[in-house]
């Protein structure tokens, strides 16, 4: 089958020109140059030729080109996948290590839960007096300020830790 029977040789050049980066196109088109006896379709079709022959050697070489690749590619496909691995066993530890809510108001105050309710109550009764507004009268207002907040996050903790049962005296 022709395609390109009726079409001109100025027609087959413009087309050419159109469709010079595609190499099934350009078969096609020399392929009806062969039946053409004008010399200007002579020369297209050893164009046609040369460039195909570009292209092919194009092709050749990106194909060398990502067999050349290839192992190193897969290297380093697999060493992402090992760092992923890694990555998603750190998470798992991350998770596993986080405290839990009581750890970490308790550790905010230099206690553990495995604490006994005497230590929980000593350490209290410190905190209270040594954050207390009124025991800080000699200092700067941004102190007491400050002291002031820290009293009420203290205050605060204790009522969490009352309403989540803690310490808890069985």
């Amino acid at each position: 089958m022709r395609p390109y029977l009726t079409a001109s040789t100025d027609e087959l050049i413009a087309l050419a020109q159109e469709h010079w980066d595609d190499a099934r196109e350009l078969e096609r088109l020399q392929a009806e140059t062969a039946f053409r006896k004008a010399k200007n379709a002579a020369a297209l079709g050893r164009d046609l030729e040369k460039r195909r022959a570009f292209l092919a050697s194009l092709t050749a070489k990106a194909k060398g080109d990502a067999h050349r690749e290839a192992p190193d590619l897969a290297k380093r496909l697999r060493d992402a996948e090992a760092r992923i691995r890694d990555l998603e066993q750190q998470i798992v530890l991350a998770r596993a290590m986080r405290q839990s809510p009581l750890d970490e108001r308790l550790a905010k105050w230099g206690l553990a839960s495995a604490c006994p309710p005497s230590l929980f109550e000593t350490v209290k009764r410190t905190w209270r007096k040594n954050l207390h507004p009124d025991s800080h009268a000699d200092r700067s207002p941004a102190d007491r300020k400050s002291l002031e907040r820290m009293f009420q996050e203290f205050e605060s903790d204790l009522m969490w830790l009352a309403k989540q049962g803690w310490p808890s005296t069985s």
